[in-house]
């Protein structure tokens, strides 16, 4: 018997206007992922792009109807050119990849930063935050800038003119601005990290102004959602587009377990 002959095929193509040893590269990376049958999704936080250039939540194929996965699965050179097109206008912290490289390459010609008061210009030690907040933070190989102390909560904590903050906010409203009222500060780094657990993860402890973004509590609540990766409830239901329901603060339930809850309330009555 002949002995078979390994083959090996890309799975996934990274796209961005970013070198990839740009401190920035991370979180402004878009994700072009093969769904089989030779078809093609463009990913970024577990959403797709779709052939409008629009993007929607949802990637898995049990999700979506036919027409919205016609919308949104492409020949590999489709997707590539679409990825390529939508690089330049992702956007963090209200500033886009155009920006984050036009910096990159202001600093490395020597030329000022442009805009010291936005996330993209800040250095690990910038003197806009107290020098005894740097001594408690280290960088990481991945780019996060990691606080050292013991976290409370899974975040880390800094004290400051007599008031507590959670660190991360803290430096948040240093260098990038006031947080909106009603908005969370989410660790993109965490949402981007496929190979991440969730729970109380080192990503909480990320001080990174460029791996903060602030968002409503319902995004905040639905990409934590989307950490979750099981694929069905605890009882074996399917977490698919006909049993899945969303509550208005982004959490997710199984459709089939609250029927038979609302049926078992009825029996005992």
């Amino acid at each position: 018997m002949t002995e078979p002959i390994a083959t090996c095929q890309p799975t996934e193509y990274e796209v961005s206007i970013l070198p990839d040893d740009d401190i920035n590269y991370p979180v402004f990376v878009l994700t072009v992922q093969n769904r089989g049958n030779d078809r093609w999704a463009v990913v970024r936080h577990q959403s797709c792009l779709g052939a409008d250039g629009t993007w929607d939540f949802g990637i898995k194929e049990y999700d979506r109807g036919e027409a919205w996965l016609n919308a949104h699965r492409f020949t590999l050179d489709e997707a590539l050119r679409l990825a390529k097109e939508a690089a330049p206008h992702v956007v963090v912290n209200g500033h886009t990849a155009t920006d984050a490289y036009e910096r990159a390459v202001a600093a490395a010609a020597d030329q000022p930063a442009i805009g010291r008061t936005d996330a993209e210009a800040v250095a690990f030690g910038d003197s806009r935050v107290p020098a005894d907040f740097w001594a408690r933070v280290e960088q990481s190989d991945n780019g996060c800038w990691t606080w050292k102390l013991k976290p409370q909560k899974g975040y880390g904590r800094y004290k400051s003119g007599g008031a507590y903050y959670t660190a991360h906010r803290f430096i948040y409203e240093m260098v990038v601005g006031p947080i909106p009222e009603g908005m969370q500060v989410d660790h993109v780094c965490h949402s981007l990290d496929p190979t991440c657990e969730g729970g109380y993860c080192l990503h909480r402890m990320c001080v990174n102004p460029m791996h903060l973004e602030a968002v409503s509590s319902h995004e905040n609540a639905r990409r934590a959602v989307e950490m979750n990766r099981s694929e069905s409830c605890p009882q074996g239901h399917p977490y698919n587009l006909a049993n899945i329901r969303f509550t208005s603060k982004g959490v997710r339930f199984c459709r089939a377990c609250q029927r038979a809850s609302a049926q078992a309330r009825r029996a005992a009555k």
